[in-house]
């Protein structure tokens, strides 16, 4: 399972024994909202779930465990890993001891009839009761929690920070990444999907309606190119010099396509709207603010681009071409810019997409647009 973050206080010795308690818990939306376990007496919320026995198998120790705190019967083949945080910290109990929890967290679905409560004495002193709530409910009520109890603390801030983590997912839920690399049809099949679906594209480079008004000390690589005076110096940049470059402006693109995202999620009529977006935003961070089925990876051979750059009629294509020809020496120019196309291609930038964890449509030149439209719509679940 995937580590969402850690919490470690580093409040202990390293020779402190350690004491291992790993945990279960689930994450329970019904619409537009959350199954949470509440404490009457402690004013917090937290997922349902516990600590996983021994002999049990983590999703047996789920099932068990929200079935215990709030009489919810999981459904087990609703059952889809989150990720997991690890907290680490001296424990409140034992001197000498560290008290180490790996946390699994869990998406499921429950059933509509409620068993009774089975609560341990430490669940019924808090005053433990289900509710079902917005999620901005239980993360103000968690954001303002404090404690004479420092290690109950730690625990709240830990589901603090899932459930913003879960908000940020939810209000994505409406939004489909296609990533990949060059020449593999992103922005045709997101033009295509937003046509068939009455939704909204954002093709490539569409941060580049933010261009004009950025500052250039904030983004400097993507201002690069618009406050350029002369663009032979574009050209004349070494592979190693470009490819940093690319790398910065991947980060800075991320930042801008993020803001834009959230700007448009944000006006009423685009809230039941699809959108379909061809993006910047880095593998690790969809992870984060999306779901697998949400987003798709789309490749080509990595030659293609090297091998078919300049005979795309492409405006920039060509206006770069055109440059490498006024060179001194033209070929050694091609030359140079096609070792740059080369490592932005590379085998290790194509294994990482290929990996990233998300499902893959590798471009096939016998397949019609309409039939990736079906294989992306099976991905995406629409």
């Amino acid at each position: 399972m995937e580590r969402l973050f850690e919490i470690d206080l580093k409040d202990y010795k390293k020779t402190d024994e350690i004491f291992r308690r790993p945990s279960a818990r689930a994450i329970i939306l019904q619409g537009d909202k959350i199954a949470l376990v509440y404490s009457k007496k402690e004013k917090y919320y937290k997922f349902p779930g516990g600590g996983i026995h021994n002999d049990e198998d983590k999703v047996e120790a789920l099932i068990r465990e929200v079935r215990e705190e709030v009489g919810m019967l999981v459904i087990p083949e609703s059952i889809r890993e989150f990720g997991s945080v690890l907290r680490r910290q001296k424990s409140d109990e034992s001197e000498n001891t560290i008290f180490e929890q790996e946390n699994y967290y869990y998406f499921c679905n429950v059933e509509n009839q409620l068993a009774s409560q089975e609560l341990d004495e430490y669940e019924k002193e808090a005053e433990f009761v289900l509710r079902v709530v917005d999620l901005k409910v239980a993360i103000q009520a968690n954001d303002e929690y404090q404690s004479d109890n420092f290690f109950d603390e730690i625990m709240i801030k830990r589901e603090l920070r899932v459930l913003q983590m879960i908000q940020q997912k939810m209000n994505f839920r409406n939004v489909y990444f296609v990533i990949g690399n060059a020449y593999a049809g992103k922005s045709t099949l997101v033009k295509n999907l937003a046509e068939r679906y009455q939704g909204i594209a954002l093709e490539e480079n569409y941060h580049d309606k933010k261009l004009p008004e950025l500052d250039s000390k904030e983004f400097p690589n993507l201002t690069y190119t618009r406050d350029l005076q002369d663009w032979h110096e574009f050209i004349r940049r070494t592979p190693e010099e470009y490819v940093r470059w690319i790398h910065d402006v991947a980060k800075e693109c991320e930042i801008i396509e993020l803001q834009i995202l959230e700007e448009l999620l944000k006006e009423p009529e685009m809230r039941e709207k699809i959108i379909f977006v061809d993006t910047n935003i880095s593998i690790e961070t969809l992870r984060k603010i999306s779901d697998k089925s949400h987003v798709i990876v789309m490749l080509a051979d990595p030659q293609i681009s090297v091998r078919r750059f300049f005979d795309r009629p492409d405006p920039e294509k060509q206006f770069l071409y055109q440059l490498m020809l006024e060179e001194p020496d033209p070929q050694a120019a091609l030359d140079n810019y096609r070792e740059i196309l080369t490592r932005i291609n590379s085998k290790e930038n194509y294994e990482k997409f290929e990996k990233s964890g998300f499902q893959v449509i590798y471009r096939n030149e016998d397949r019609t647009q309409e039939e990736t439209m079906e294989l992306a719509k099976g991905i995406f679940t629409l």
